[in-house]
């Protein structure tokens, strides 16, 4: 595959962002956005719902455990799919609240990343060589990979990427059989903590250990962007066009990059300066803190 590597350039807006903030759950994380102006995030041993008047509802993880990744799920029952890696299992939650039945993953199986599209959601073991299909009819499919520590994944057209901890490679796998495709093997130090899948097509990452936001353009060309000293991608999303948006710690921002740009709006109203999780409803940036145990937003300009 064809690798490059350039410095992103930087601009600061003069005009900050108001960040509106609710009160929360213990430790909120991923968040996905539902119907009727709803909010729904991972919490400490619970999924949240920010409903439309501000209020905050708690559903507890039966049998305990704590939610670690969202994902939409597929079908005509709805609700998201959680992965829970310390119970080796998959869960299900409805719009309404309730809980479908647990999916055991196996020993040490230990499903964390979780991606979908229109028709069915992925999951990823970290512990065991194996990626987890799953349908709105609750159905699941085991594929069989020749890969272990897989911590993130990317939703594409016949297949998934995959960022592999063990191997420190980026690799692309055919969602028919687990066959591996093309793959690149990241500098010494990386360490992705999400890929998504753009509505143009390319796949986007973000390594915090190296800080570069990643883009995946096709099959064959990777182009990393290098952020300014102290910038840690934490998180990203996609945002409208062309552009994506994420938070960066240590600094009570966040960035919208479009081509090789990161324009950086400073955030008044944010007081925890620890933004977890980001996510676009099309016209707001919602933002977990985890450490103030708030969810909140802020108009995309």
């Amino acid at each position: 595959m064809e690798y490059s590597s350039v410095p992103a350039v930087h601009w600061l807006s003069p005009t900050p962002l108001k960040f509106t903030a609710y009160p929360a759950l213990k430790d909120p994380g991923d968040l996905q956005w539902g119907y009727q102006n709803q909010r729904w995030f991972t919490a400490a041993g619970a999924i949240g719902r920010l409903n439309g008047d501000g209020s905050v509802s708690k559903f507890a993880v039966p049998g305990g455990g704590s939610p670690m990744f969202l994902s939409r799920a597929a079908g005509g029952k709805g609700g998201f799919w959680f992965t829970l890696p310390l119970k080796n299992a998959i869960g299900r939650i409805f719009a309404d609240g309730t809980f479908g039945p647990l999916i055991d993953c196996g020993k040490n199986s230990r499903p964390a990343a979780i991606t979908g599209d229109p028709y069915r959601s992925y999951a990823a073991a970290f512990g065991r060589p194996e990626i987890y299909e799953l349908t709105g009819d609750d159905e699941v499919r085991e594929i069989g990979t020749d890969l272990y520590s897989v911590e993130a994944l990317a939703d594409t057209t016949g297949g998934k990427w995959l960022w592999c901890f063990a191997k420190g490679e980026l690799v692309r796998i055919s969602t028919e059989d687990g066959r591996r495709g093309n793959h690149y093997t990241l500098p010494e130090g990386a360490a992705v903590e999400r890929m998504i899948r753009h509505p143009s097509g390319e796949v986007f990452y973000v390594d915090i250990g190296r800080r570069v936001i990643g883009r995946i353009k096709d099959e064959f060309t990777i182009v990393e962007y290098r952020l300014q000293p102290g910038m840690t991608p934490l998180d990203i999303c996609a945002g409208g066009g062309n552009t994506v948006w994420f938070p960066v710690s240590g600094r009570s921002s966040i960035c919208r990059m479009e081509d090789d740009g990161v324009l950086e709006y400073p955030l008044t109203g944010a007081a925890d300066f620890h933004l977890h999780r980001i996510m676009f409803d099309l016209e707001n940036l919602w933002c977990s803190e985890s450490a103030g145990k708030r969810i909140g937003y802020a108009k995309a300009p």
